[in-house]
């Protein structure tokens, strides 16, 4: 008895419908030159298309397609082209055939039933006449033999007539597949993509479609009715309130959506004070409880000036996780601070703390989240959660495209010049490393040197001390100058020849200084050697255009720039990563896998092994949406602005040293400052500033325990801000801190 399984397994192929899109009796009429020379000329024909289907790479033939016991046996990868040769002359049938399984099961397709009977019969033919022939010779009978020489004459003629046919049914489906009727699609072999039965032919769309992740056919699929269900009561009654907007306003200099979008953002931060003291609700009935009296306002598409991608197709979000982004309000008022207007859109800030208010100044180890990212993340893990690249179904073609997006949304943030050229790992660690072991690795040699800074982060030091062990490379380190900022002409006397990598910060999480990066990647370039810039405390804070630095690698993370943890990024130029290996091998990043070698799709997905972080990317999208409404010039004025604050600020406490440069007309400081105060430990600092003040800062080493030993110190304390920051934010901290100071002197 057949086993469920068993079933299961008949029934799907039994409605199995991928097939050809031009049947064998068509194809004489789809191309008719080719026909005719595939019938005349069918060996040549089998060579060039079989190649064809493994994209002319010879490093993945093995003979027969490898469905004979004998393939990969026969040192096919030491001769590929003899071999292919060999067997379209001697196997001619046997290697029309393996393209047709090749190409199968490229596309999941199967042969339609009048292919079937065609080749059937052309089988039938051929045995029917050997039969004869047998027959002939048994009994001696001359009109036997005539009939089976017959026989055999149109067995052949019939043979060669469907192997023609076959063969130019198999050029026209790789004519769609190489984008002879659309958009040329990835270089190497794509997901296995179904050919619909009700498509035209040639497809209309391209064959594949454009997008380098091997979107299926006929995506987005058609919106079902009625999502998402309605809710009831809502907008509450009395919206929008009496005498609104006044007069004169929104101001008309706008686009009328940017205009609407702003208007929004008004009313919502007239009700920021009552929202921001409840907690974030999933009920919306339990929001209105809680929030009687708060104008919630509408999640009009209008409202929301963030332009989607080409092909996005949306999965309405439902209204309770619409929040209005109080960013882009742009105050006329003056006095009211961009930390004032985008505080209210991050709920964690609104808590007390051991008894005080939350003030947190712990900025450049991670960033706090909106409200906005908050909701792309429940969004994509209630409405839309799926595995990306590999299914066909609405809810994995939804979050692959919103995952795709993210990354496009990388590449215009740093303005790069193509998304391909971001890499998604973990964090910027992951990062540093890919590039030192698959970069590192294949081109460093004994002898080649590695310029850093006794400034850098350790996960810009540790990867490059490992494969210096390995390779033989030397690692040459540049002090600081007198100002407390790496010695930069000195970096410029050192390089040479023989340097062959250059890794710098962008800007300093101890020091606050900012490097001249353009200039150090000019310097290097002089001596054909490459530039890694940690950027992690500068793409959060500053417009970062990667085509203007010319940096050959860049990293940064999510994190530190509102968005989730565990998951960060690497900007490559294309041109460098297309020569780089797999830094981790597994599923995502092959082309094809055979059980003795594997070939590797194209950068960025050879970097990509695994299922990635797919909420999180959503969510840093997120964050990268919200960062451009606010405006990155806004928030780098502000955060200079803010940063010399803390500074004068601090430097009135006794006793204290603030390391790094001061802040002056030609010298800009990023807003942070690391410090200790004489006689008193970093950490007993932080943690009386936390228990009794409420007011997060960091001590210890940061992750730079080189830096801290060429400064003769074990560790410092750390206040960092962000553009949510105010100045009475930095205020508390200085009273506090001096309370604190005061607290430990009273024990001298």
């Amino acid at each position: 008895m057949a086993t469920q399984q068993s079933i299961e397994k008949m029934q799907l192929r039994q409605n199995y419908r991928n097939v050809w899109h031009t049947d064998l009796m068509n194809t004489i009429k789809a191309d008719t030159p080719y026909c005719c020379l595939s019938f005349f000329c069918a060996p040549c024909v089998s060579y060039m298309l079989r190649k064809r289907a493994i994209y002319n790479d010879m490093t993945r033939y093995v003979c027969c397609a490898g469905y004979m016991p004998c393939s990969g046996r026969c040192g096919e990868s030491k001769c590929p082209e003899f071999c292919l040769a060999t067997e379209v002359i001697c196997c001619f049938g046997n290697s029309v055939a393996s393209t047709r399984f090749l190409l199968q099961d490229e596309f999941n397709i199967q042969t339609t039933k009048c292919d079937n009977c065609i080749i059937g019969f052309m089988f039938c033919l051929q045995q029917v006449a050997c039969i004869f022939s047998i027959i002939a010779m048994i009994i001696g009978s001359s009109e036997v033999s005539e009939a089976s020489q017959l026989l055999n004459c149109l067995a052949d003629m019939v043979y060669c007539s469907v192997c023609a046919c076959m063969q130019t049914q198999h050029k026209v489906e790789m004519d769609k597949r190489d984008g002879k009727f659309g958009p040329q699609p990835l270089a190497v072999p794509p997901m296995q993509q179904m050919s619909r039965i009700d498509q035209g032919v040639p497809p209309t769309v391209g064959y594949p479609p454009a997008p380098s992740y091997g979107q299926p056919y006929a995506y987005p699929p058609p919106q079902a009715q009625g999502y998402p269900p309605p809710y009831s009561g809502y907008p509450p009654s009395g919206y929008p309130p009496a005498n609104y907007p006044p007069t004169g306003y929104p101001n008309h200099s706008l686009t009328q959506p940017q205009a609407l979008y702003s208007l929004s953002l008004s009313i919502q931060f007239s009700v920021t004070t009552t929202f921001a003291r409840f907690p974030y609700r999933r009920s919306l009935s339990s929001d209105a409880v809680a929030m009687e009296g708060v104008v919630k306002l509408p999640s009009f598409k209008l409202l929301n000036p963030i332009s989607p991608s080409p092909r996005r197709t949306s999965v309405p979000l439902p209204t309770r996780f619409r929040r209005s982004c109080a960013a882009t309000a742009v105050s006329q008022d003056k006095s009211v601070s961009l930390g004032h207007l985008t505080r209210t859109d991050f709920p964690i800030l609104h808590q007390e703390v051991n008894g005080s208010k939350l003030v947190y100044l712990d900025n450049a180890a991670t960033s706090q989240k909106p409200y906005f990212v908050l909701d792309a993340l429940r969004n994509y893990y209630e409405s839309y959660n799926s595995n990306v690249h590999r299914g066909i179904h609405f809810l994995s073609a939804k979050a692959t495209d919103e995952y795709e997006s993210a990354r496009n949304k990388v590449a215009k943030f740093i303005k790069a010049s193509d998304s391909t050229e971001i890499v998604f790992t973990r964090n910027a660690t992951e990062a540093i490393n890919l590039v030192a072991y698959s970069w590192g690795l294949k081109n460093l040699k004994p002898e080649d040197e590695i310029i850093l800074t006794v400034a850098e982060h350790h996960s810009a030091i540790v990867p490059w001390q490992l494969v210096a062990q390995k390779t033989g490379a030397i690692l040459r380190f540049v002090n600081l100058n007198e100002d407390e900022v790496p010695d930069i002409n000195k970096l410029k006397e050192i390089i040479s020849k023989k340097t062959k990598l250059i890794v710098v910060h962008h800007v300093s999480n101890v020091l606050a200084s900012a490097l001249p990066v353009k200039d150090i990647v000019e310097w290097a370039h002089d001596v054909e050697a490459k530039v890694l810039i940690d950027a992690c405390q500068s793409v959060p804070h500053m417009v970062v255009d990667v085509q203007d630095t010319d940096a050959d690698f860049l990293v940064a993370s999510s994190h530190k720039m509102c968005g989730p943890t565990g998951i960060g990024f690497l900007y490559g130029k294309s041109e460098v990563l297309s020569t780089m290996p797999p830094f981790l091998g597994g599923g995502e990043m092959i082309a094809d896998v055979y059980l003795d070698h594997s070939t590797y799709a194209e950068a960025p997905s050879r970097f990509e092994a695994g299922t990635p972080a797919i909420g999180e990317a959503i969510g840093l999208g997120a964050a990268i949406d919200y960062l451009s409404n606010v405006g990155m010039d806004k928030i780098h004025d502000y955060e200079v602005e803010l940063g010399n604050y803390l500074y004068e600020r601090l430097s009135s406490i006794p006793d204290i040293h603030i390391y790094g440069p001061k802040p002056s007309q030609h010298v800009q400081r990023a807003a942070l400052c690391s410090f200790n105060v004489e006689n008193i430990h970093p950490t007993d600092i932080a943690t009386i500033l936390d228990q009794q003040h409420g007011v997060a800062i960091r001590s210890g080493h940061h992750c730079a325990q080189p830096l801290h030993r060429y400064l003769g110190v074990n560790a410092s304390a750390r206040a960092s801000l962000y553009f949510y920051n105010t100045k009475e934010d930095v205020d508390t901290f200085i009273q506090a801190l001096a309370d604190t100071v005061t607290f430990f002197n009273n024990f001298k």
